[in-house]
């Protein structure tokens, strides 16, 4: 299972299964063209539940249509059961996906004043 809380509208989720998780990805990769997972970022937290763990990490690249940048943050709750990982929940910036996707202009919806 793979959730998306911050995902904008036209993004399905939750998604069930490694099929609908893979269309997801292939959708994904076809507006954004990560350059860089920032391994070196990765901070992780342990919880009370042993199956569960808590990553913060950062990825970078840049919108295929758009040419716009791509900058975000990740904080992912992560269930691993008998090796195999049973649910992720991404949070980021729903923000920084549009602009990428959408283009600047995009961020005039979200200007106040």
């Amino acid at each position: 299972m793979l959730e998306l809380p911050f995902a904008p509208p036209g993004f399905e989720t939750p998604l069930a299964g490694r099929d609908a998780i893979a269309a997801h990805l292939q959708m994904a990769s076809n507006l954004i063209k990560l350059d860089n997972l920032a391994v070196s970022e990765v901070v992780t937290h342990e919880t009370s539940d042993p199956e569960v763990i808590v990553v913060e990490f950062a990825g970078s690249g840049h919108g295929l249509a758009t040419g716009e940048p791509y900058d975000q943050r990740y904080v992912s709750v992560i269930r691993v059961r008998d090796g195999n990982i049973v649910h992720y929940k991404d949070y980021w910036n729903p923000i920084a996906v549009l602009r990428t996707i959408k283009g600047e202009q995009i961020l005039k919806a979200f200007a106040v004043g």
